[in-house]
């Protein structure tokens, strides 16, 4: 997913550099047999950068270009 945040905001944070695995947009979403999504929650809820790439892809669900296509998501539970 795209990162949210700003290199400066991420500098100060401390994370770490980006790796060079690539970075889908929801436009290519279209293009995929399926979706398996895996993501870490903070508190039970999923990261601002996955909601935002959730949330940019509200044409293409209202568009039916995502219509039956297999999608899953990979996760555990905390206690």
């Amino acid at each position: 997913m795209p990162e949210t945040l700003s290199a400066e905001i991420l500098g100060k944070m401390g994370a770490p550099q980006k790796s060079d695995v690539p970075i889908i947009t929801p436009h290519e979403l279209p293009e995929a047999d399926a979706f398996i999504f895996g993501f870490p929650t903070r508190f039970g809820m999923m990261a601002a950068q996955f909601k935002a790439f959730m949330d940019a892809t509200g044409s293409l669900w209202g568009a039916q270009k995502l219509a039956g296509k297999p999608a899953g998501k990979i996760g555990r539970a905390h206690v």
